[in-house]
C-alpha cells in the first residue's frame, strides 16, 4: 500500500473533497490516493476449542481490513474538513434514512510493460468495490452499505486528470 499522505490537498484533485446540499438531497465527493485493494476472502484455520475440539474459525485477510481501515478514515477526515455548499437541511455522519447513489472509479497504476488501453485484468471490480463500500461504513460516512440502492463502478488506468486512487461520489436522496 502506498504512503499516506498528510493533507488533503497533498494527493487530490482539485474537485475533491466537495459537500453540496440542496435541500433535503446531499452530495458527497471524495477521493482516496494510493493503490486501491481489493476486498479478499476471509482466511480459515482449524482451532481447538476449551473443550478440545476443534472448529474452523475464519478471520479476514490483513492487508483487506488495514485498506478499509485507512480508505474509511481518510474519507471522514475529508468530509469533516469540507465546507457544506449550497442551501438545504444540515445533515449528520453516518448518513441514514435515504437512499444513496454511488458512483466509484478505481484509478490504477498502468504497469510499465501493460501496453493495452483499457484494464481488463485483475483485480476484479466488483471485490474493488466491496473494499470501498465497506471503508464508508467503517469509516462512519454511512450508516449501512444497504442503503445504496445504484452503484456504478469503474476501473481505470491512472492519468494526469485521474490520479492513483479511489474517486467517490454519493448523492444521498429522501426516501419519503
Amino acid at each position: 500500500m502506498a504512503a499516506r499522505p498528510t493533507s488533503v490537498a497533498q494527493t487530490h484533485p482539485g474537485r475533491f473533497p466537495r459537500a453540496l446540499v440542496a435541500g433535503r438531497a446531499l452530495s458527497l465527493s471524495v477521493f482516496v490516493p494510493g493503490e486501491p485493494v481489493f476486498k479478499q476472502r476471509h482466511r480459515a484455520r482449524v482451532a481447538t476449542g476449551k473443550n478440545g475440539k476443534p472448529f474452523v474459525q475464519f478471520y479476514p485477510d490483513k492487508r483487506s481490513a488495514d485498506y478499509e481501515e485507512y480508505a474509511g478514515q481518510y474519507m471522514l477526515f475529508q468530509l469533516r474538513k469540507v465546507e457544506l455548499e449550497g442551501k438545504g437541511e444540515d445533515f449528520t455522519l453516518p448518513i441514514r434514512d435515504c437512499r444513496i447513489l454511488a458512483h466509484i472509479r478505481f484509478n490504477i497504476q498502468r504497469p510499465k510493460s501493460i501496453k493495452r488501453v483499457h484494464m481488463t485484468v485483475k483485480p476484479d471490480l466488483d471485490n474493488l468495490a466491496k473494499s470501498i463500500l465497506d471503508a464508508l461504513v467503517q469509516g462512519g460516512v454511512i450508516y449501512d452499505d444497504n442503503l445504496i440502492t445504484d452503484l456504478m463502478t469503474m476501473k481505470r488506468y491512472a492519468d494526469d486528470d485521474h490520479p492513483e486512487g479511489v474517486e467517490v461520489e454519493l448523492t444521498c436522496l429522501p426516501t419519503s
